[in-house]
């Protein structure tokens, strides 16, 4: 969720972002999946048939237009609206009947989401937590579904010629694996939920307001 921004921060472009980005995030989700004793929550229908159909659309419709202008402020937006919704009782509670009521919408609007910014995970985390009361529910959700949005990601650079740099992102995974499992991992299990929430929510909106900042200002 904050590799994205950051590295828009630092200029760099969509796809070079995603090609840094994704091989990690695929080694760390399968590390999170397949975590011996952890329960395995049921996963909705919906991600396979709605959201990741979506994601490739949408992403190949943004990795073809090359031009980037929308992609960095469209992520400030989606990151203050999260985290807005995270921290509004009333928008949180409609959320939650959105996400209940209107499964199949909401993973639609998450995987163009994600497809044009790379940050469904801003909607997914607030799906997870919704749709289980253990942070470690919350956490297999999310990492069920981030594995598979990288896969497919992987697949449609490489496709359409824009996955040169995967090899770098590749080289860096293990590191990234290792952070997460020295750091990352003991530091989840470490903090309570209410903090992991609030935490989240105020980063999610710092990041967003430095995005738009650096556009507008």
């Amino acid at each position: 969720m904050f590799g994205t921004p950051t590295l828009l921060l630092l200029g760099y472009g969509f796809a070079d972002t995603l090609c840094y980005l994704l091989p990690s995030s695929i080694i760390v989700s399968t590390i999170q999946v397949v975590r011996p004793g952890i329960k395995k929550p049921s996963i909705p229908k919906e991600l396979y048939f709605v959201c990741l159909p979506a994601i490739g659309a949408s992403l190949w419709f943004t990795v073809a237009d090359r031009s980037n202008r929308y992609v960095t402020v469209l992520v400030g937006l989606i990151l203050i609206l999260s985290a807005l919704i995270r921290m509004n009782p009333v928008l949180n509670t409609g959320l939650t009947k959105l996400t209940r009521n209107h499964i199949g919408i909401f993973h639609l609007a998450m995987g163009c989401v994600h497809g044009f910014t790379n940050l469904g995970g801003a909607l997914l985390a607030m799906f997870a937590a919704n749709l289980h009361d253990q942070k470690e529910d919350v956490r297999y959700t999310v990492a069920h579904y981030y594995l598979l949005f990288g896969l497919l990601q992987c697949l449609l650079l490489v496709w359409v010629g824009s996955g040169e740099l995967l090899i770098i992102g590749a080289m860096n995974a293990p590191f990234a694996a290792l952070i997460y499992m020295i750091i990352g991992n003991p530091m989840f299990n470490s903090i309570k939920e209410a903090e992991y929430k609030n935490g989240m929510s105020v980063f999610i909106f710092a990041y967003g307001a430095m995005l738009l900042a650096k556009t507008f200002i």
